[in-house]
């Protein structure tokens, strides 16, 4: 089969407008909005009020307008700095962003797919255990969902095939977040590796895969035809689709705590 990488399966869960204004919030600098504010009541105050006032020595004057000038400049340079460094830096930190959500939620979906082409239920969701258990039924080598985005020839692929596209997106998507190591956070970089590797749903599958058709012999003779069903895995693909749909809530959750 010439599997294809899916560039979208569904629409990315969005934030709430609170949410946004907590997450621009935290990029700020608290201690240089406070002291900005503090020279800018300080200088509109002077401006306004103190200038009408007599001054009670004569070298309040002078420093009065010292003070001012020094005011006005560290006003100035906050300005300069959002101008010139935040705002660039939070466009920029912006867009990363997207990226990042937009490869997470492609992990984020492939669990809802999964689900939804073995089970018939659309949703991931933990309350479908039974009946996910009771779907995993198929023959790796049997035909798998009667229709695959992973097919772009349209028909059907076997269920071997199926998840070895599911390995190569996820591959893909994760590559993709590797280049964005640095933003994202430790959850997050747990979750991967979880899909990777701690899950073992891709070993499961290779070593399934693998020794398709061997079978084992029991103490009494009996053979056991145990590399066949993806029921052998099921476990195993349960957790993995648990992790997947952990990852995007993860992040955003972790980039406005």
């Amino acid at each position: 089969m010439n599997c294809i990488i899916v560039d979208s399966i569904g629409p990315i869960p969005q934030l709430n407008k609170t949410k946004k204004l907590r997450r621009f919030s935290q990029t700020l600098s608290f201690k240089l909005i406070v002291v900005g504010l503090l020279i800018g009541v300080w200088a509109f105050i002077y401006k306004f009020w103190l200038l009408d006032i007599a001054a009670p020595f004569p070298f309040f004057v002078p420093l009065g307008d010292l003070c001012y000038g020094v005011a006005l400049s560290v006003i100035a340079s906050i300005i300069f700095y959002f101008v010139t460094v935040f705002i660039p830096k939070y466009q920029s930190r912006k867009k990363i962003s997207g990226v990042i959500e937009r490869n997470l939620h492609q992990l984020y979906c492939l669990s809802d797919l999964i689900m939804h082409d073995i089970s018939g239920i659309l949703n991931f969701d933990e309350t479908h255990r039974d009946d996910w258990t009771s779907s995993c039924v198929g023959d790796l080598k049997d035909d798998g969902p009667k229709k695959s985005i992973f097919n772009p020839f349209g028909g059907k692929i076997s269920w071997a095939d199926y998840f070895e596209a599911i390995i190569i997106n996820e591959d893909h998507y994760i590559a993709r977040l590797r280049d964005c190591r640095q933003f994202l956070p430790e959850k997050v970089l747990i979750l991967i590796d979880e899909i990777e590797n701690a899950d073992n749903f891709r070993n499961s599958y290779h070593q399934f895969n693998g020794m398709y058709g061997v079978k084992l012999k029991t103490e009494d003779g009996k053979e056991l035809d145990v590399y066949r069903n993806i029921s052998g895995f099921s476990e195993v693909l349960w957790n993995h689709m648990k992790h997947l749909h952990q990852i995007l809530p993860a992040y955003q959750i972790s980039s406005i705590d």
